[in-house]
């Protein structure tokens, strides 16, 4: 994708709720089916290995939230 930029993301807590010790938490950053970079927060169990299940939440353009991995532009419609 010719449009994707390296965005300068955040290594602090800069959540409103307590940061669990049972999950790690990661900031990443996606193409998506545009070009555009987006930017996420990734939270995982501790300790577990292997697949697991995932929960894509996002913002739509209007501010109206959607869930179940149809984020508009993510390229999951």
């Amino acid at each position: 994708m010719e449009n994707t930029i390296k965005l300068e993301l955040t290594k602090e807590w800069d959540k409103t709720f307590p940061k669990s010790e049972k999950v790690a938490h990661r900031k990443v950053t996606f193409p998506n089916r545009y070009g555009i970079t987006l930017a996420a927060d990734l939270y995982e169990p501790k300790g577990v290995e292997g697949k697991l299940a995932a929960i894509a939440v996002c913002g739509g353009i209007d501010g109206v939230f959607t869930t179940g991995g149809h984020c508009p532009g993510s390229g999951s419609e």
